[in-house]
């Protein structure tokens, strides 16, 4: 199994979150950002990526949504089906 950085989630990534688990989602400030959903500080969330680019972070996710990620690719990349009337 890939380590947490190489899988995207290395020093960088813990610093971040740390700093908006502290600062939004402890607090009771977080939402989902792709929902908008309230996020529970006594929930696990996730701080969640672009969908295009890894690099770049949208902010805390609820684990519904962001779990959801890798259906939602598998869904876009998948042709078109071909209807037989």
């Amino acid at each position: 199994m890939a380590s947490t950085t190489e899988r995207g989630y290395g020093n960088e990534h813990q610093k971040m979150r740390a700093q908006i688990k502290r600062d939004v989602v402890d607090p009771g400030l977080g939402y989902c950002w792709r929902c908008g959903r309230w996020i529970d500080p006594a929930k696990p969330w996730d701080l969640g990526h672009d969908d295009h680019d890894r690099s770049t972070y949208r902010g805390p996710e609820c684990r519904p949504c962001n779990r959801g990620t890798r259906r939602r690719d598998r869904q876009e990349r998948r042709p078109p089906r071909r209807w037989v009337l």
